[in-house]
């Protein structure tokens, strides 16, 4: 789920999978701010 430019809570689907072992920009996020 994200929210738009209204304010308004829309889900969305993830277009594919990370290639290799990357990994997806929310799970980056995450373990920044989890390290700080």
């Amino acid at each position: 789920m994200t929210c738009n430019s209204e304010g308004r809570v829309v889900k969305i689907n993830k277009a594919a999978d990370p290639p290799g072992e990357a990994r997806a920009d929310w799970w980056i996020v995450q373990e920044i701010a989890r390290r700080t």
